[in-house]
């Protein structure tokens, strides 16, 4: 069940090229699951209020992890601890979690954040998590998965940390070998088409981006292409997709 309430900022720091934004909203917290998210909004300017995966969730604190490129992520990163915020949340069909041993996950830039959560409930099953960025800047808090994940691959584009190239290329090797129960994904749209591709038959659960106004299937702003001719909504129906349903041709 969703809640609209008020939080209190606790923390705002940068990491690397992203901001963390943590604020205690416990009634999300205690009900929030993995690959959920949260609408929100601060200020009392008339912006719409911002989709956020759920980061961290920590004794009543929820975190997030976004980049500052705009108003409305710029007005959220210019927050002081004790500020109040809207939130809605939590939102959207989360991850399964049910699943056999040595699940992969993949992760592109700041799609790694739906993955602390999920990591903490599959660390018990070795876990692996490939992670790539375009530079090291992008690459965060790896220390927090080396403590939940069997092994980590990380990939940067300009070569500056770990395999020289797309995160998609050391997957593709490890899956030429190896069958996982089932692939978790989150990044940019091209990233999880190719990880669709190269997964084949086995199971993924891609967590999907998209603008939305409402957050709860209303406004219709943020349906992605599934079936054969059909829409679903990011927000309600997701944001957790299987790669097999999405028409990756028609995803603008």
């Amino acid at each position: 069940m969703a809640h609209y309430m008020r939080g209190m900022v606790t923390a705002v720091r940068p990491v690397k090229e992203y901001v963390r934004l943590s604020i205690k909203a416990e009634r999300i917290a205690e009900e929030m699951q993995p690959g959920q998210f949260a609408m929100i909004s601060a200020g009392t300017e008339p912006l719409l209020p911002r989709p956020f995966s759920i980061a961290h969730v920590d004794r009543g604190v929820l975190s997030f992890i976004f980049q500052d490129v705009g108003r409305g992520t710029g007005m959220l990163a210019s927050l002081r601890v004790g500020d109040s915020v809207r939130l809605l949340g939590p939102l959207g069909k989360p991850f399964r979690v049910d699943v056999g041993d040595r699940p992969v996950m993949v992760a592109g830039g700041r799609g790694i954040a739906p993955f602390f959560e999920l990591a903490r409930r599959l660390s018990g099953r070795s876990p692996l998590l490939f992670y790539g960025g375009r530079t090291q800047a992008q690459i965060i808090e790896t220390g927090f998965f080396v403590r939940l994940c069997s092994e980590i691959i990380v990939s940067t584009e300009d070569g500056g940390m770990g395999h020289k190239g797309f995160i998609t290329e050391p997957f593709a090797e490890y899956l030429a070998k190896s069958t996982p129960p089932v692939i978790y994904a989150c990044g940019p749209h091209a990233m999880l088409r190719r990880v669709a591709e190269i997964a084949g038959s086995v199971p993924t659960e891609l967590s999907m981006e998209a603008r939305m106004a409402c957050g709860y299937g209303i406004c219709i702003g943020c349906v992605i292409p599934t079936g054969r001719e059909g829409y679903r909504r990011v927000c309600l129906d997701g944001p957790v997709f299987s790669g097999d349903e999405i028409r990756w041709q028609d995803l603008k």
